[in-house]
């Protein structure tokens, strides 16, 4: 549970961070869609499309609605994250024992 909540509140840190600072500086965009692919880079696309389909006066595009796609796309994120680094310190803990 530590492990997670410490990837969590990383990843809620960095895409804060690199989400203000891409609105200046595209290569924080590019970034941020790098690191946090691919759930990352898809709330990055949702985010762009809605804003571009149907405009700043949406329910789709309020603070709420964009503030929980945020979240749920950096918890699955982290889901991603913690696994990947599980699957890695079981394969190295298991090479050890050979």
């Amino acid at each position: 549970m530590k492990l997670k909540t410490i990837i969590f509140l990383t990843i809620l840190g960095e895409r804060t961070l690199l989400g203000a600072f891409a609105w200046d500086h595209q290569i924080a965009a590019w970034l941020d869609n790098i690191i946090n692919f691919p759930f990352g880079a898809m709330e990055n696309f949702l985010d762009w499309y809605l804003w571009n389909t149907y405009g700043p006066s949406h329910w789709l595009t309020d603070e709420i609605t964009s503030g929980l796609f945020f979240l749920i796309t950096s918890t699955l994120q982290t889901c991603l994250y913690y696994y990947l680094i599980r699957w890695f310190l079981n394969k190295k803990e298991k090479r050890q024992l050979v």
